[in-house]
C-alpha cells in the first residue's frame, strides 16, 4: 500500500507539471488596471523544473515588483522559495523557505519557523499568481481535494464552472476554482486544462495570459 501510495503521489505531480516539462518553457501574463496595461508577470522554467517568475506593475497607487524562484519536489511539495522585491511605497519583500535534511525553514514578515518536512505544502506570504495557481492546482488532484499546508491548515478546491473560449485562431478550455482555505472568504482563480494558469482577477485589476486580454 505505502509503494502505490508512492507512485500515486508522482503521477499526480507529473500530471502537474506536464505543461512545463519541456526545458526553457516561458510564459507571459499582462495586468490591467481600469482596461489598459500597466504591468506583466514573466515566467521561465529550466530544464531542471526551477520556476523562475518576475511580476511587475505600476498605477495610481505606485509601483510593486517581485521576483520569486522556486523548485517542487516529485510529489509536487515545494522544497525551495525565494522572493525578494518591494510594495507600494518601497516596503521591502523578503521571504524563504528551504528544506534540508528533512526539515523544514521559512522567514517571512510574519513569522520564522521550522519543523519536520512531511511534504505540506509552504504556502508564501508572499507568493505570486503563477505560483498560487500551481498549489490550487496541485490541491485540485489530491484525495478529497485537499492539501494540507505549512505552518499550519490546509486549501481545498471545487471546481465552479468551464468555459471554452476563443480569439482570433486559438481555442482554449478553462475552469474556474473556488479556494478555501486561505482566508475567511473563498478565493477564485482561473486555471487551464493543464493546472496552468490562465487569469487572477481582483477588484483593482487583473492578470491575464498574454493574448487574451482581449
Amino acid at each position: 500500500m505505502k509503494n502505490s501510495a508512492v507512485i500515486l503521489c508522482c503521477i499526480i505531480a507529473l500530471i502537474i507539471t506536464s505543461s512545463l516539462a519541456s526545458a526553457n518553457t516561458s510564459l507571459s501574463y499582462d495586468w490591467l488596471s481600469e482596461g489598459k496595461r500597466t504591468g506583466g508577470l514573466k515566467v521561465k522554467v529550466d530544464e531542471n523544473k526551477s520556476r523562475f517568475v518576475e511580476f511587475e506593475y505600476q498605477d495610481e497607487g505606485g509601483h510593486r515588483k517581485i521576483i520569486e524562484s522556486y523548485k517542487v519536489n516529485d510529489v509536487g511539495a515545494l522544497t525551495d522559495y525565494q522572493v525578494s522585491g518591494h510594495y507600494y511605497r518601497g516596503n521591502t519583500v523578503k521571504e524563504s523557505f528551504s528544506v534540508k535534511n528533512d526539515v523544514a525553514t521559512w522567514h517571512n514578515s510574519a513569522e520564522s519557523g521550522s519543523e519536520t518536512f512531511n511534504n505540506a505544502y509552504y504556502l508564501p506570504y508572499n507568493g505570486t499568481s503563477f505560483h498560487w495557481a500551481e498549489l490550487v492546482s496541485l490541491t485540485t488532484k489530491q484525495k478529497n481535494s485537499k492539501q494540507t499546508l505549512l505552518p499550519v491548515g490546509s486549501l481545498s478546491t471545487v471546481k465552479v464552472l468551464t468555459k471554452t473560449l476563443s480569439h482570433a485562431d486559438k481555442t482554449m478550455h478553462v475552469s474556474l476554482v473556488k479556494v478555501l482555505g486561505r482566508s475567511f472568504e473563498p478565493f477564485f482563480i482561473w486555471l487551464d486544462d493543464s493546472g496552468t494558469l490562465f487569469a487572477d482577477i481582483y477588484s483593482y485589476g487583473a492578470l491575464i495570459a498574454s493574448g487574451w486580454e482581449s
